[in-house]
């Protein structure tokens, strides 16, 4: 198991658990991440659990390669739910439905080998919710009470490309965060200090080069980009993009485009200027 552990942390994670269920050993890595303590004009700010999230999907593929290599059968398994694998080796699930550890907070992605390695269960330490309600209170959405509701949330209202309801509240790309930001228990957390290139005359455009070797081509879908682009302009009352915006061909945003004139062009009368 020490070549295992070794592999684990040459690659990047943060942390591993591993427990047993049905007669199966299941190992769990963790990739950490944190939030930019720098602002940039030029590019977008993006929610970097999906740049995470990426690379552990690559690594935890190495990972399981590794594993085979020493003989073992292992297969990636990230379409189980595995809450209660989570729950099983110690993480606390928090107010906001997310799980908690004392080594990464809930700013973590998580993958799950399952593997007939020799390995023995590893627990995590968990972190517990302090019940302060920040999260239930600032969710732009009202998406939080007992549990999640992913019809409201803003992180999944984001995919629908021309969503009304949601657009007013968008702040960054591929993703909302603030559940997480407030949480008491990710203070102090790691931290990016540089935004990735998300240039945002190159989003707006429909420029996604190099964008999906961050956050994965499943992610990096022009037309969902351009609108959650559109929303960011809008809401940040930037008119330095207007013409671009204008500029877009695509049907599925004339809506949002004609939004965004809207706001962006009654911004001197709404201040009273």
């Amino acid at each position: 198991m020490k070549k295992i552990a070794d592999k684990i942390k040459e690659l990047g994670f943060s942390e591993y658990a591993v427990c047993h269920e049905h007669s199966k050993a299941y190992l769990l890595v963790f990739m950490s991440y944190g939030y930019y303590t720098e602002k940039d004009e030029d590019n977008f700010s993006v929610s970097p659990y999906y740049f995470a999230s990426n690379k552990a999907y690559f690594a935890t593929k190495e990972l399981r390669e590794y594993i085979c290599s020493l003989g073992y059968a292992a297969e990636v398994r990230n379409k189980i739910v595995y809450d209660n694998l989570l729950e099983k080796c110690g993480a606390l699930r928090g107010r906001n439905n997310l799980f908690f550890t004392e080594e990464s907070g809930s700013l973590f992605c998580v993958h799950v080998i399952e593997t007939d390695a020799p390995i023995e269960d590893k627990a995590i330490k968990g972190k517990k919710c302090i019940n302060c309600r920040k999260c239930e209170m600032l969710c732009p959405m009202n998406a939080l009470g007992k549990g999640v509701d992913k019809c409201r949330c803003l992180r999944h209202r984001m995919d629908i490309i021309d969503d009304t309801e949601g657009r007013d509240k968008i702040t960054t790309l591929l993703g909302c965060d603030i559940c997480q930001k407030v949480c008491p228990n990710n203070c102090g957390k790691r931290v990016i200090k540089t935004y990735p290139q998300f240039n945002k005359q190159k989003v707006l455009e429909g420029d996604m080069t190099g964008i999906a070797d961050l956050v994965g081509k499943n992610m990096a879908r022009k037309t969902r980009l351009q609108f959650q682009g559109i929303c960011l302009i809008t809401n940040s009352h930037n008119r330095a993009y207007l013409n671009i915006i204008n500029s877009i061909q695509s049907e599925l945003l004339n809506n949002s485009k004609k939004w965004c004139n809207e706001i962006l062009k009654n911004i001197d009368l709404e201040d009273g200027k």
